[in-house]
């Protein structure tokens, strides 16, 4: 194993457990600015790396040791050990011969008897061997206070309840989250959460300008909700959705959305100045500090979906990364992107998994909204208000009424429900690029 360039990388040996991603013996070491090709001969063939090195503008807690980031090659999980491979074809075997047993006894109760056999377990074998959809529930427009659509004022859209939000809504989220074992990824809006006026000072956020006070106006429960938040990290994962959610001229006037607006050029989308965008993001992990929530973000949810697919350095997506976000979802039929061809249900971009979500079934504004009658083989895309009453106090009937309808995903022999958004985006690359002979 070898480089070309080991000014940018090293690689040396290292004795790791067993049990932990280093089980191959190697480490390999980030060092510089700068492009390398590293490579490899495993069993007789030949593997080559291309990486590129730039520094990590934000580290997350754990990661203070990393300096760098590299761009290796299209990730497929975020552990890197052999175990994980093994462990998730070992699930998708059981999930199989559970979905065998499952058609034999329908074949046998419907009187059938002649296909109750061995013989046909093992001629129709092939018809059970699939890789599974990956199906994970992400929603935007969490964490508004006020839920009011202000659009018509020169003000955001918010998430278009009548009233205010408040800890009832989170705990929906909640529920919903822990009927399935998920982590829900949720689009979190951080400007009403703002403690010191930061926005005051931040370019582009909203149409106060520098007469920006939302410290004032701070909800008498923003500890409460939080706690709660904090306390039930198990089910909601918070991901990068803006400041205000939309993007203000320097002339005050309110532009769909934060970091792509709609040019006149062919309805192009034409992104934020590079710099206005680090401003913005810099001023959302500030927010979070400030209040004590999450800092360790790996997701980002395009506001208004308005985005743009790029493997280049041009974009959004090598910004992100270097903020430490690893995915992307968004509809792939209102993306626009730089490369050849559109990606197809998933693609890599500057080492982020960018995931198609898919069209929403449900209104953005649409409150209570009713559970649909099929079954979407994708993300689950949806706003917060879809889950939520008009009165809080009804909120759980709503909630159970989608919780009884995402039951219905468990069941499914070729849908995969993911514990979080690192096993959906992955299970989404094995969808797209694994074949079954």
């Amino acid at each position: 194993m070898g480089t070309d360039n080991t000014d940018i990388v090293s690689i040396r040996k290292f004795s790791g457990n067993e049990n932990d991603c280093f089980d191959d013996g190697v480490l390999i070491v980030l060092k510089g600015i700068g492009k390398a090709l590293i490579r490899a001969e495993v069993d007789g063939e030949k593997y080559y790396c291309p990486v590129i090195s730039r520094k990590m503008r934000r580290a997350k807690p754990n990661d203070k040791m990393n300096y760098y980031i590299g761009d290796f090659h299209p990730h497929t999980t975020s552990n890197h050990g052999k175990k994980t491979f093994s462990k998730e074809e070992k699930n998708l075997a059981l999930k199989c011969l559970k979905q065998v047993e499952l058609d034999e006894k329908d074949a046998y109760h419907l009187g059938r008897k002649k296909l109750y056999k061995e013989g046909w377990i093992k001629r129709n074998m092939e018809k059970f061997a699939c890789i599974p959809h990956s199906f994970l529930i992400v929603v935007d427009d969490v964490g508004w206070w006020c839920g009011d659509d202000y659009r018509y004022k020169n003000g955001p859209s918010r998430s278009g309840m009548s009233r205010r939000h408040c800890i009832e809504d989170y705990k929906v989220l909640i529920e919903i989250g822990r009927s399935l074992n998920m982590r829900i990824k949720c689009g979190f809006v951080v400007g009403e959460w703002d403690r010191t006026n930061i926005l005051a000072k931040v370019r582009n956020s909203n149409k106060h300008g520098s007469k920006w006070d939302n410290a004032s106006r701070l909800d008498s429960s923003i500890d409460e909700v939080r706690d709660i938040i904090n306390a039930n990290q198990d089910y909601m994962e918070l991901a990068l959705h803006g400041l205000m959610h939309m993007y203000w001229t320097d002339d005050g006037i309110m532009e769909h959305a934060e970091f792509y607006q709609h040019s006149d050029i062919e309805d192009n989308y034409k992104m934020t100045p590079p710099d206005i965008i680090r401003e913005h993001i810099d001023a959302y992990f500030e927010i979070l500090e400030q209040n004590g929530l999450p800092t360790d973000i790996e997701s980002f949810i395009p506001p208004c979906f308005n985005y743009v697919y790029s493997q280049g350095q041009d974009q959004i997506s090598s910004i992100l990364a270097e903020y430490g976000i690893k995915y992307v979802s968004t509809p792939f039929n209102s993306m626009q992107f730089t490369t050849d061809e559109k990606p197809i249900d998933v693609g890599v971009e500057n080492g982020i998994i960018t995931v198609d979500r898919t069209p929403d079934w449900t209104d953005w504004d649409d409150i209570g909204s009713n559970t649909p009658r099929e079954i979407k083989k994708s993300y689950y895309g949806a706003h917060w208000v879809n889950f939520l009453n008009s009165d809080p106090k009804d909120n759980m009937d709503v909630a159970k009424r989608w919780i009884d309808y995402f039951a219905r995903y468990k069941e499914k022999f070729d849908i995969l429900p993911a514990k979080d958004n690192a096993m959906g985006s992955a299970q989404a690359l094995y969808k797209r690029f694994t074949k079954v002979d």
